[in-house]
């Protein structure tokens, strides 16, 4: 035991250190952590996947609903506005294309059933947040794209998600209904922000009426979970639930409370009222959730089947020829240079692919196993490039800046309407090590 507890409080050490580390040199610590996690997993076989048991899967879902809350909670509603329909553009179309090149290259190398290899193309479709959320908070990235990268990256797994799971069904039963898959996104968005809106409400009206409540940032922890599974219960997004909820506490003045008649409830509660401690409380809960996340997913990895290798390899090329795609040809203008350049590359897969990946195999169909250690290598390698590209674009390395300049020259250098390139304040967060 001795031994564990000593390990835990090593590997927390090693987590500042790769945040550091990132601060100098531009490689993401989420990237080092789960390279971390390989070494002591798979390559040195001194920690299993199955030594976690059932925490593993519940202690990666507390990581992704307390990653997306705090980064609600440093969201400006206005701003999310205004971002909207750039992120349907982006989210819509790298899901599809990302959907399609996946089905194909799988269809076509291992042969597997159409139907099959296109529930793989939609596990892979999106992007997570668990690994978007912390390179973004420390780039220089206008408020538009941060925020299209924010919350595309909460979309696309609600979209992944249902998409995948009516595929699912369709396997299982033979009958699909487009219609009904649209209706399911629709209503999971939609439904699922409802529930975290009115948690919100609801949460302020209780702090503000209740005399002796327990307003502790542990309390809201534990309100975020119960609000959570009840989306989940319904089976809405219980993601975008925790991030509604985020977004309502930060920006209560900016909705229409009025029409609601809920006014005298939280008139008041402002941004400002969710503490410099309650904010430094979620960054560190953050900070070590995230280390737990990386680690075990690493942990997860299989380097088995040299074909399935290759394979995770070449999808993940794919993907990011796709996506360059998008950005440069389908993504309204609206964006600078520095700004297209990394949305060109931040597609890594997480959370959402690595659970969806398992189903099909656990449901005995045909290829599920293949599915799964190739959607694992796509997680492996999709992280691995999108951080390397990153460091690279902020490092210069290999006359990066002049290669994307020649790429992403229909994209202005500076936007006039941008105050400035730097992060926009109301993403900064100065606590120390939730970063």
């Amino acid at each position: 035991m001795s031994t564990v507890i000593f390990s835990v409080g090593l590997i927390i050490f090693l987590a500042h250190f790769f945040t550091g580390l990132f601060e100098r040199t531009r490689i993401p610590d989420v990237f080092m952590l789960m390279v971390l996690g390989i070494l002591i997993g798979p390559v040195l076989g001194i920690i299993q996947p199955q030594d976690f048991g059932q925490i593993g899967k519940v202690a990666t879902t507390v990581a992704l609903i307390v990653i997306l809350f705090e980064g609600g909670i440093n969201l400006d509603i206005k701003k999310i506005k205004e971002s909207l329909d750039e992120t349907a553009y982006v989210a819509i179309s790298t899901f599809i294309i990302s959907m399609f090149l996946v089905s194909l290259a799988v269809w076509g190398f291992f042969k597997l059933e159409p139907i099959v290899a296109v529930m793989l193309g939609a596990i892979l479709g999106g992007t997570t947040s668990a690994v978007v959320i912390p390179i973004i908070q420390k780039l220089k990235l206008s408020d538009l794209a941060y925020m299209i990268l924010f919350l595309e990256s909460a979309i696309t797994d609600v979209i992944c998600i249902v998409v995948t799971m009516s595929i699912l069904s369709t396997y299982e039963t033979g009958h699909l209904t487009t219609g009904t898959i649209l209706g399911q996104i629709i209503s999971s968005l939609i439904l699922a922000f409802i529930i975290g809106f009115g948690g919100g409400v609801i949460w302020v009206a209780m702090i503000k009426r209740i005399k002796g409540f327990p307003e502790s940032p542990v309390s809201c922890l534990a309100y975020i979970f119960v609000l959570y599974g009840i989306a989940e219960f319904l089976n809405f997004s219980g993601a975008i639930t925790a991030l509604a909820f985020g977004v309502t506490l930060a920006n209560m003045k900016d909705f229409p409370v009025k029409k609601i008649r809920l006014q005298t409830y939280f008139a008041k509660f402002t941004r400002e009222e969710i503490t410099d401690y309650e904010r430094n409380f979620f960054g560190d809960m953050v900070f070590l959730l995230k280390i737990f996340f990386f680690i075990y997913l690493g942990v997860s990895i299989k380097f088995g089947n040299p074909d399935v290798i290759l394979i995770g390899f070449i999808i993940t090329v794919l993907l990011f020829l796709g996506r360059y795609i998008i950005i440069r040809f389908i993504m309204p203008k609206r964006v600078n240079r520095n700004d297209s350049r990394v949305m060109s590359v931040l597609i890594p897969k997480g959370l959402a692919a690595a659970v969806l990946a398992s189903i099909p195999f656990q449901k005995g169909i045909p290829g599920g196993e293949i599915v799964q250690d190739i959607a694992y290598m796509v997680i492996l390698f999709s992280i691995a490039f999108a951080a390397g590209l990153v460091t690279s674009m902020e490092k210069n390395w290999l006359w990066t800046e002049k290669i994307c300049d020649s790429i992403f020259s229909v994209f202005p250098k500076t936007i006039s309407t941008d105050k400035s390139l730097g992060q926009p304040k109301v993403h900064h967060n100065k606590t120390k090590g939730a970063r």
